[in-house]
């Protein structure tokens, strides 16, 4: 799915069970069918992904999913 990133929030916490959280979460906006405009939604990068430091707001990407709905991959266009 194309979407251009809107806004970028960089996490870097220790979870209420105690796992280490660092990755970013990316504000996006995208065509659905079903909308009139852009649809938005929120979607989660970890800090191991390819792509980390390249994610910014004011670019355009390509975001697939896995079965789960989680972001299996992310690429700058």
């Amino acid at each position: 799915m194309r979407a251009f990133i809107y806004g970028v929030q960089t996490l870097d916490f220790t979870s209420k069970d105690g796992n280490k959280i660092q990755g970013k979460n990316i504000f996006c906006g995208f065509t659905h069918r079903f909308v009139d405009g852009l649809k938005t939604g929120k979607f989660y990068i970890p800090i191991d992904d390819p792509e980390y430091e390249n994610i910014k707001p004011d670019i355009e990407v390509d975001i697939s999913f896995d079965m789960d709905g989680k972001v299996d991959n992310i690429s700058i266009l």
